[in-house]
């Protein structure tokens, strides 16, 4: 009985342990960057002895190891981030005092789609296509609901891809200089798959697949792409400036 009323008592002492820390850090600032992690490595450390390296699960470790990576670049020699806050917002009020009042930021979407489950439906924007000429006009490639596009400047938005289900996360987007066409690459930021790339004619009301092959060791023609192997997934797709015949895929 004894065992039994110790195990709540210690696993309320481990929990106060694992987020006070980061919250003080994150918050205010207030905390010692190397007091933190010396505290955090240690809690780290003991879970690890217990459960081992590969059953991490459930105990917020990938989330420390980031902002302990994001935060160290970001000390001073005694391990506070303030003086670095206090100097990005020096540098912003003093360099152009004409920005603060002359430009106004607000959210314009798009807002991705509505119950599509976990990962989706949100407004993540990895590219976007503005119209040299027209400002409002601007494409955006989404980073798991497709392409969108608005010709007011965000005020309302229309959904392209509707149509096309398997041009989903959006890796990479350009409109060609030589005669409009988009082209997408396809590849989402929650998991290790592309359906390979798009093109558009028609300023995305249709798409049509273009075929990526490979010639295998029977000189045989081997398409690329859908793919879930990490080490061919598109990155970024680019148009050569001296031939509209030209394309560019570099992948993962």
């Amino acid at each position: 009985m004894g065992g039994q009323m110790l195990r709540p008592a210690i696993a309320v002492i481990l929990f106060f342990v694992v987020n006070l820390p980061i919250k003080a850090q994150t918050v205010d600032s207030l905390d010692s960057y190397y007091t933190i992690t010396a505290q955090m490595d240690a809690y780290y450390d003991s879970i690890m002895q217990i459960r081992g390296a590969d059953s991490m699960d459930g105990t917020n470790y990938k989330q420390y190891l980031r902002w302990k990576n994001f935060a160290f670049g970001r000390i001073d020699t005694s391990g506070n981030m303030l003086n670095y806050i206090n100097a990005v917002n020096n540098y912003f009020s003093s360099s152009n005092k004409s920005v603060s009042t002359d430009y106004t930021w607000s959210y314009t979407g798009p807002f991705g789609l509505p119950d599509q489950g976990e990962g989706k439906g949100k407004g993540w924007v990895n590219r976007i296509i503005v119209d040299k000429v027209n400002h409002g006009d601007i494409y955006a490639g989404t980073h798991n609901s497709g392409v969108w596009h608005t010709s007011n400047g965000g005020g309302s938005w229309q959904f392209l891809t509707a149509n096309y289900p398997e041009i989903t996360g959006i890796a990479s987007m350009f409109k060609s200089g030589y005669d409009g066409a988009i082209f997408v690459a396809t590849s989402t930021n929650i998991s290790n798959y592309s359906n390979g790339l798009f093109k558009s004619e028609d300023n995305g009301a249709n798409w049509q697949n273009v075929n990526v092959v490979y010639l295998n060791d029977n000189n045989e023609e081997i398409d690329l792409y859908p793919t879930s192997y990490l080490n061919e997934l598109p990155r970024k797709i680019i148009e050569s400036p001296e031939s509209q015949n030209i394309l560019f895929l570099l992948t993962e």
